[in-house]
């Protein structure tokens, strides 16, 4: 039982890195910086006690693939269905009653931007901005918008954000969303969503 009041620790490649939840069904750790991408190792253990000497279980040891970037957006749900967390400026959300306009300035939330420049310490909220080596794009209804930032969110350990301005866009007739397509070129990674749009 991974959810009990105890100490865990995660293993990367036999080296402890930082743990910042536990659960019965999750488990949130930050990977370090420095690492290769390609295949690496990682096992969880389970201690009594806080100077991780006395080992209640552990997992197996199971192999993870890192790449350079591996974005995963944080969403929200309408009805069941996955929507893209798109906030505003005074921390409002779109949505069906807050429809995105062009000019809004947004920010978009994920985890897997990849390296940074400048780097910061392992498992440490940043505290500043470092913004991700490899940059994204992001076309709303083919349009691009203008990125004003793109890298850590600097109060939490492995959150990253999209900071743009939605670009003029027109609508055909009866549809109500805009498709926001999110790239990273150099490294061919793609996803879209439809956001709530007027």
């Amino acid at each position: 039982d991974w959810s009990s009041d105890v100490c865990s620790s995660d293993l990367f490649d036999n080296s402890q890195i930082p743990l910042y939840y536990g659960s019965a069904g999750q488990i949130n750790a930050v990977l370090p910086q420095e690492a290769t991408v390609g295949a690496h190792s990682l096992h969880v253990g389970r201690y009594t006690d806080s100077s991780h000497s006395q080992l209640a279980a552990q997992s197996v040891n199971f192999t993870i693939q890192i790449t350079a970037v591996s974005m995963a957006f944080v969403e929200t749900t309408n009805g069941g269905s996955p929507v893209l967390a798109v906030q505003y400026q005074d921390g409002g959300f779109a949505g069906a009653a807050r429809p995105v306009v062009p000019g809004d300035i947004v920010t978009l939330y994920l985890t897997g931007l990849g390296a940074t420049n400048p780097a910061f310490p392992d498992g440490a909220a940043p505290g500043t901005t470092a913004a991700a080596i490899h940059q994204p794009q992001v076309l709303v209804e083919g349009g691009p918008a203008q990125i004003l930032y793109a890298g850590v969110q600097p109060q939490y350990p492995g959150l990253d954000e999209i900071v743009l301005v939605v670009p003029q866009y027109s609508l055909p007739s009866g549809k109500t969303t805009a498709a926001f397509a999110i790239s990273v070129p150099s490294v061919s990674q793609a996803v879209t969503y439809e956001v709530p749009a007027n």
